[in-house]
């Protein structure tokens, strides 16, 4: 079995194995870190304490689950466990047995993530589309993708506290935006007063967005909390650290009900202005490591090209019912009327494939039925190999082994910052 790399240098320099000075760091201390400025709004501890009182609560009403939970901190402290029998082996076999369970481990983890970011996506594209939607009908959604990737109750709750919060911060953004239709009016309302300058206000599921074209205006919404809403404390300084601010997230406004669902964007501050743009083509270059992309995010075919050399493509041909890549082909676009390189399809893991230990699934060969963990093809020409691509039931890796670079090219089903021509 492949053991890990050690972290050992023994150059000419360190014969005896005593410590050598390679490079000098500065420490700071650790408050000074953590320690958040006084306007900071980003960050709630009041949130997090109310989520555990909430978890509590739930785990008076939890219901058993009907599989087996993964429990990441759990499931770590049993890799160092062995059994009565595996307590009788050589050291050798220990560590060989522990690197089995480990991997397996970190396996697990990853796949119960990816599942984690797969029903968060469900749920953010659910709200964008229908923010109206019920709580039982979101909270299904959790529900019905639990067992695949083994989500513990903890999790569960979590999803459920996040959709309930939706929920009241969603009834308060419509009720709120009704009562105060005409956006210096809301403006008012949230702060106190009236804006001085050009105010809009964008109203998202559960946020209400104001773009201030005055600067003055942002300045007293970037430090609405600092000083309790009072226009006559701001100070120079504060203006102009709002000055470099382009945007902020406000935990308390005028309107308790509004409290975490209002932000401001400095429109001045803005040059040029950058807008949220979803499902554009993003082009990440290489050179002498990889590029790591999910398959379930892609919405269209991959390109990647070796600088000089040629180029290939990672082919979405079928989708399934979620719109997910289902079937993929892997094909050199340099090599005229050539068979695809590899042609497969995804195979979700099944109960039986959980138990054996692959919580993956397979790619399955469209040529002989034959399952695959795993994929590796070269990008070769001729007898020369410029780069990898590592493909998998969730991850598709390529890696760059040329001179100049490789540029990969693809579209994710994710916002991306544009920016716009507009002053």
């Amino acid at each position: 079995m492949e053991k890990e790399p050690q972290n050992y240098y023994a150059g000419p320099e360190n014969l005896d194995n005593r410590p050598q000075i390679t490079k000098k760091i500065e420490v700071g201390c650790a408050d000074d870190f953590w320690n958040l400025p006084d306007d900071c709004d980003y960050l709630d501890p009041e949130i997090i304490a109310d989520y555990e009182r909430y978890a509590r609560e739930e785990k008076v009403k939890d219901e058993a689950l009907l599989y087996s939970p993964f429990d990441p901190k759990k499931e770590l402290a049993n890799v160092r466990k062995l059994s009565v029998e595996e307590k009788k082996i050589s050291t050798e076999e220990k560590i060989e047995i522990r690197a089995e369970k480990l991997n397996k481990y970190k396996e697990n983890l990853i796949h119960q993530k990816e599942g984690i970011a797969r029903v968060t996506k469900e749920l953010r594209d659910t709200i964008e589309s229908l923010p109206d939607e019920s709580e039982e009908n979101l909270l299904q959604k959790v529900h019905a993708m639990a067992p695949e990737y083994r989500f513990t109750q903890d999790q569960i709750s979590l999803f459920k506290y996040v959709i309930e919060g939706y929920r009241e911060k969603h009834t308060a953004v419509e009720k709120y935006r009704t009562m105060y239709p005409v956006d210096a009016d809301l403006f008012e309302a949230c702060f106190g007063k009236k804006p001085k300058g050009k105010i809009e206000v964008v109203k998202g599921p559960m946020t209400l967005f104001f773009r201030c074209f005055d600067f003055n205006d942002y300045a007293f919404l970037r430090f609405f909390s600092k000083h309790e809403g009072d226009e006559n404390k701001i100070q120079p300084e504060d203006v102009i650290r709002a000055n470099d601010s382009a945007g902020v997230a406000l935990r308390d406004v005028k309107i308790e009900e509004l409290a975490g669902v209002v932000t401001a964007e400095n429109v001045r501050g803005n040059n040029p202005h950058y807008e949220l743009v979803k499902g554009v083509e993003k082009t990440e270059e290489i050179h002498g490591n990889k590029c790591a992309l999910f398959i379930y995010s892609q919405k269209g075919d991959i390109n990647i090209e070796v600088k000089g050399v040629g180029v290939w493509q990672v082919k979405i041909t079928e989708r399934d019912g979620h719109g997910e890549p289902s079937h993929i082909q892997f094909l050199n676009l340099t090599e005229a009327d050539t068979p695809p390189i590899f042609d497969v399809i995804r195979v979700e893991a099944t109960e039986e494939m959980r138990l054996q230990g692959n919580s993956i699934g397979h790619l399955k060969s469209v040529s002989d039925e034959s399952l695959h963990h795993n994929m590796i093809e070269y990008l070769r020409v001729g007898n020369k190999i410029y780069g990898n691509i590592n493909i998998n039931n969730f991850h598709i890796e390529i890696e760059d082994q040329s001179t100049e670079g490789t540029v990969v090219r693809y579209t994710e089903d994710e916002y991306a910052m544009i920016p716009n021509e507009e002053q």
